[in-house]
């Protein structure tokens, strides 16, 4: 790939998940921006990086050529590096969530607008491939019209969630936009929570724009140090399921009259390959990592509001949860 970034934000997220597919799909790293240049210049010699150091976005904005920058910072500290990227005219990448608020995500949007520059939010859920696959399906349209979704994302997030905030924006977002994504804006959203014991869990109740309805629920408990997430969703003539990202099924109602006296009913399954070919990169893929940053360098991408809808319905929940 011919292209070249400048990253801002050398943590262990974009050590373990977006380094590796940057360097697997060709970018040149153009430069790193961090707080300490020291620091960084250890990072890199471990990693085998040879790059340019800045310890100043500012500076780095003046003096990059790369069109594009791809930000992986503390939520809180996204905001205003978005913003100084856009009015530099930069073609933005950056780790959900982008903006802490509605108004902060309105912002980045009508700047985006204004300089006539798309935001690409790490939001690598609709790219992962049991999700790709699930939209594919429901887009054919061969079982008819999606009736009602069952989805669950569990985790223990409690290092860096300690409250409804920080969790909502740092975890329950992705199910929010993925689940839009599939399935349509979302029109009403019900929470209830549980905070007995160490953790908290969430449940949703919501209802899409074309009348949809379904569930979403959200585990931050230590018993889930192993993640598990998948979808059930119901069609008019099938239901299809999503695995733990490796497993997708789909099912089609029997039209046997007496289907019941016969092994009448058949799931079609997909499942991963494994193979020792694939490495230490199966993981960025299964996941959508590397897919949503190939999207990003894809010029044709629009700008688009699915950040600011997103997080006004995390704010809708929060407010809930007050």
């Amino acid at each position: 790939m011919d292209k070249s970034v400048n990253i801002v934000g050398l943590g262990r997220h974009m050590k373990k998940n977006i380094l590796p597919c940057l360097l697997e799909l060709g970018v040149d790293i153009e430069s790193i921006t961090t707080r300490s240049k020291e620091k960084a210049q250890a990072e890199i010699n471990y990693l085998g990086l040879t790059t340019y150091l800045y310890d100043d976005v500012d500076v780095m904005l003046r003096e990059s050529k790369s069109d594009y920058v791809i930000i992986v910072v503390p939520m809180e500290e996204a905001y205003a590096l978005v913003m100084k990227c856009l009015q530099a005219n930069k073609k933005v990448f950056v780790e959900k969530p982008c903006g802490m608020s509605y108004t902060q995500a309105k912002n980045i949007y009508d700047c985006s607008i204004e300089n006539s520059i798309p935001v690409f939010v790490g939001f690598m859920k609709r790219y992962a491939p049991c999700y790709q696959k699930m939209k594919e399906i429901i887009e054919q349209g061969n079982l008819g019209s999606v009736q009602s979704f069952d989805a669950h994302f569990n985790v223990d997030a409690s290092a860096f969630c300690k409250t409804d905030k920080d969790f909502m924006y740092a975890v329950g977002i992705h199910f929010i936009d993925l689940l839009q994504h599939l399935f349509g804006e979302i029109k009403q959203v019900k929470i209830l929570k549980n905070n007995a014991g160490q953790g908290t869990s969430y449940v949703l109740i919501l209802r899409m724009n074309q009348g949809v309805v379904g569930t979403l629920s959200l585990e931050n408990r230590a018993p889930w140090t192993r993640e598990s997430e998948g979808i059930t969703c119901t069609l008019d003539d099938g239901f299809i399921q999503s695995k733990e990202l490796n497993e997708f099924v789909i099912h089609r109602n029997t039209d046997e009259e007496n289907g019941w006296q016969t092994l009448s009913e058949m799931d079609t399954v997909y499942r991963e390959n494994y193979t020792p070919a694939s490495g230490t990169l199966k993981d960025v893929y299964l996941r959508g990592f590397m897919q949503e940053l190939k999207q990003f360098f894809n010029d044709e991408i629009e700008v688009t509001n699915d950040n600011m809808k997103t997080t006004e319905i995390i704010e809708n929940i929060l407010e809930q949860l007050k």
